[in-house]
């Protein structure tokens, strides 16, 4: 009688103390813990405004201005409103408490966390299968004309079917992780979980080396193309806007390895949070960045600040004590450039010119315009 009386006071008093033991000398803080909310925040605002413009930008030129959606395009869409409905659960937790330790939080308030963890987690692993798989059918759509099987078909393809193969995989096994699957997040249910340590470290490098076959499979096309060494720098440059993915998603395997023992999970999980925020944004700069400047070029902005910037121009040399020297001619001449260099960073293709089996109709660009006539990418998907 008395044992029975004792339990719930006990399992009161335990719910009520630290979710993981303090170190040595640190003594739990539930009331007033340590927060980077603020920063946090800030992440996911730069990361959502970031995806959210380049997406409409893309959006907007795909339906409006060429009014040739690709099969790529209608996955981007449900990418982009999962990825918001992975920010608003990541905000969610942000308003729990973010970077606190496990030990300045009550063992009572630890199940809404690991909750909106898992289903953060899982809301990931389907957007960044997404956008790859959106990234790779659009690489593919380029680089690939029709009927066409060269290493770019093969490797291609290859990485796109691994990437859905292994998330949805990955996401199948981390929702039964526990069962029944609310013990994932309340541990006081009867019921078994398993290790999910092992999943953590595989999917951070698998992740990690599809980004970075990503990032080097358009590389050997681009290096021999038939141009200048400036701009295969520069068209370089455009498909390497990846880097940055694989530089987090780097560091994500890294730090996943090193914390593989760590029981801190809430701080942990803080990090890995916005980490993977910032992964996706990158893989919308990756697909929507270099389609922007036509899209942009049809709305007239960019001429509307030509016309602004050689008004301003003409302003400041009337009102200049130099007004009678012969500038015009080079204020004009200065102008004409910066038109027609406008007009080529805004333009059309730059040809695959007899690049192995690729043949000279391939065409590598923004996809928005043609170059003398010619259509839109002819002999491509």
């Amino acid at each position: 009688m008395s044992d029975s009386n004792a339990l719930p006071a006990n399992l009161e008093a335990i719910l009520d103390g630290p979710a993981l033991a303090p170190p040595a000398g640190i003594t739990s803080n539930f009331d007033n813990p340590v927060l980077h909310n603020t920063e946090a925040r800030i992440v996911l605002g730069i990361c959502l405004a970031i995806s959210s413009i380049l997406f409409l930008i893309r959006m907007y030129g795909t339906w409006f201005v060429v009014k040739k959606p690709r099969l790529s395009d209608y996955v981007i869409i449900p990418t982009y409103i999962l990825f918001v409905a992975f920010v608003a659960i990541v905000d969610a937790e942000v308003k729990l408490g973010y970077f606190v330790h496990q030990w300045d939080i009550r063992l009572r308030d630890l199940s809404p966390i690991v909750y909106l963890y898992l289903n953060s987690i899982s809301l990931y692993a389907v957007t960044l299968m997404l956008i790859k798989a959106a990234i790779l059918l659009e690489w593919l759509h380029i680089f690939v004309p029709t009927g066409t099987r060269n290493y770019f078909f093969w490797i291609g393809y290859s990485l796109l079917w691994i990437n859905i193969a292994f998330y949805s995989a990955a996401i199948i096994v981390l929702n039964l992780t526990c069962f029944p699957r609310e013990k994932y997040w309340n541990r006081l249910l009867p019921g078994k979980c398993t290790d999910d340590r092992p999943l953590d470290i595989s999917s951070a490098i698998i992740n990690f080396l599809v980004d970075l076959g990503i990032l080097f499979l358009p590389q050997k096309v681009i290096w021999n193309l038939n141009m200048s060494s400036k701009k295969r720098i520069g068209v370089s440059a455009i498909f390497s806007l990846g880097v940055i993915a694989v530089a987090t998603a780097g560091y994500r395997t890294v730090f996943t390895i090193v914390k593989s023992t760590s029981k801190d999970i809430t701080w942990d999980y803080s990090l890995v949070g916005l980490l993977l925020a910032v992964e996706i944004t990158c893989g919308f700069v990756v697909f929507c960045l270099p389609v922007c400047p036509k899209a942009l070029s049809a709305t007239g902005l960019p001429k509307l600040y030509s016309r602004l910037k050689s008004l301003s121009g003409k302003s400041s040399l009337k009102g200049s004590n130099n007004a009678t020297k012969p500038v015009w001619p080079r204020q004009r001449e200065s102008a004409l450039h910066d038109n027609r260099r406008h007009d080529v960073e805004n333009g059309s293709f730059v040809p695959l010119e007899q690049y192995g089996g690729y043949g000279s109709e391939t065409r590598l660009g923004n996809h928005w315009g043609s170059v003398s006539g010619e259509e839109d990418f002819p002999g491509h998907h």
